[in-house]
């Protein structure tokens, strides 16, 4: 297994991911001018590498709004890769989903 480096983001970037990621997500979640199918609270798998490239962009978009995250947040960073998703699609099977994390481009 490689040995990860990495980078720290100052909270500028950490900002700037989360206009840009939150901007993508209304975006996507968009059925018109105006109308957007996101809300606060919204339900939202976090199915991804807990990474600073590609995490910090889910957890970012929850600086705009207050999504309800699966797994917790609290409980993201202490889990594997597979323990996460297992867990995040263990708690969607419950309670369904609103919104899934992925890669953010």
């Amino acid at each position: 297994m490689a040995n990860w480096k990495w980078a720290p983001l100052t909270r500028e970037m950490y900002d700037r991911y989360a206009e840009y990621s939150f901007s993508m997500l209304l975006l996507a979640s968009s059925r018109g001018r105006g109308h957007f199918t996101i809300a606060s609270n919204d339900a939202f798998l976090y199915a991804v590498l807990a990474s600073v490239h590609i995490g910090c962009r889910i957890e970012a978009v929850g600086q705009v709004l207050d999504f309800h995250y699966m797994p917790p947040l609290e409980q993201v960073r202490g889990l594997e890769f597979r323990e996460r998703v297992a867990m995040g699609f263990g708690m969607a099977m419950k309670s369904g989903i609103d919104i899934t994390g992925g890669w953010l481009v």
